[in-house]
């Protein structure tokens, strides 16, 4: 199986990340790791390997300047925690929210997780460039 940008020809040259194989495989083993967490840590350390295959995803097809995964990972926490399909407790919300701090303007869309060439106003909406 084959991610879209790897079918059509669209990864980035420099993209050095993980492949789509590669990825879901590790999203498999982390949601499966969250689910069986007993403790807030536990389930936040295995999200931190979901962003982490996020991340890879969209910085493999963008265009332009991505983030690392720092910044990329606070803009997705803050528009996860948003998401009523995550669904994660707030103690494991507090725990991403201390290691990745709510950014300013947000690029990351509520419920989505691909780095937007635009700035996302309060509330998840599409806002000016």
């Amino acid at each position: 199986m084959f991610s879209w940008p790897e079918l059509t020809g669209a990864i980035r040259p420099d993209y050095d990340g993980l492949t789509y194989q590669e990825r879901e495989v590790l999203k498999y083993d982390a949601w499966r790791r969250f689910r069986e967490g007993t403790t807030p840590l536990e389930k936040a350390n295995a999200l931190e390997d979901v962003i982490r295959a996020h991340w890879d995803r969209s910085r493999e097809s963008y265009r332009g300047r991505h983030p690392d995964f720092a910044v990329y990972a606070a803009h997705w926490v803050a528009a996860q925690t948003t998401s009523p399909y995550m669904g994660f407790s707030a103690a494991v919300r507090a725990i991403l929210q201390k290691r990745y701090p709510p950014p300013k303007m947000r690029r990351i869309a509520d419920g989505y997780t691909y780095w937007q060439w635009r700035r996302i106003v309060e509330g998840g909406r599409k806002g000016q460039r």
